[in-house]
This record gives structure tokens, sequence and C-alpha cells, in this order.
């Protein structure tokens, strides 16, 4: 399992499984009840002298809903938020999951979950009474652990 399948399964096996079962990863159909997740970056932000390497993935969670009056509005920017509070309160024991370095492959452990920018994006298709894709930004923080090879 890698960071990517890691956070598909912390979105469907926790809290939000009900949304988030079936999850997409990199598309979307624009279609009500529409959940998924784009990697949008990874990157390495450093390295210590053991070897172990810390990286950010940058991730952005989508739900398509319906959302034609304030009331499902409030509704849906209410889930973002809570859905936000989830993910920063989670504890990481046990969170882990496999990278790839070169040929190997290595134990990680994502050490934080951060969210941003809980926003409605866009309109489906174009048009406010089929509905709405809202969106979250997370950025995972993990450590790649150099000493165990798996």
């Amino acid at each position: 399992m890698n960071i990517i399948e890691c956070m598909q399964k912390i979105l469907s096996k926790g809290k939000y499984m009900d949304e988030f079962n079936g999850i997409h990863i990199d598309y979307t159909n624009n279609k009500d009840l529409n959940t998924g997740l784009f990697l949008t970056n990874d990157s390495k932000i450093k390295s210590d002298v053991l070897g172990n390497v810390t990286r950010q993935a940058n991730f952005t969670v989508y739900r398509n809903v319906f959302n034609a009056n304030d009331k499902e509005r409030i509704e849906n920017s209410s889930f973002i938020l809570d859905l936000a509070n989830y993910l920063e309160d989670l504890s990481f024991d046990g969170i882990e999951f496999d990278s790839k370095v070169g040929d190997e492959m290595y134990k990680s452990v994502i050490t934080s979950i951060q969210c941003s920018n809980g926003m409605m994006f866009q309109y489906l298709n174009g048009n406010p009474t089929l509905g709405a894709q809202y969106m979250l930004q997370v950025q995972v923080t993990y450590q790649i652990q150099s000493g165990i090879c798996i």
C-alpha cells in the first residue's frame, strides 16, 4: 500500500466511510454523491544523517453533492469542516504504508495531517441546479524509515 492507497483507506474506513465508499482516485464524473482523491504534489522536506526522509504529500479531496438551498450549503460546508477536524485529530499510531525508493521498499509512517482551503469549488457541469463540488486540501507529512527495508 502506498501513500495514495493509505489515504483512500483512511477516508473509506473511518468515521466518514459512507461518504467515501467507492472513492475515485484522480478523476471525477461530476455526478451527485461522487467522491474522490487527487494527489497534487509529493515533495521531500528534509532528511537526517540516519537516512530517514520526511516528505509531504498534498491531496485534494472532493465530494459532489446537491446544493440547491442555504440549508444544504450549510450542511455541505459543515461536512468539510467536520472532515478536516476528523483528519487532523487522527491518532497516527499504526498508520503505516510502503514507499519505494529506487528498487527498495521501505516502511513509512504518517506523522501529521493538516487540512486547508475547504470550499465549494464549482457547480456540477456549470449548472447550479445539478449540485456542487466541495473540496478540501489535505497535507500529509510522512517519514520514510531508512533502517526498515521491507
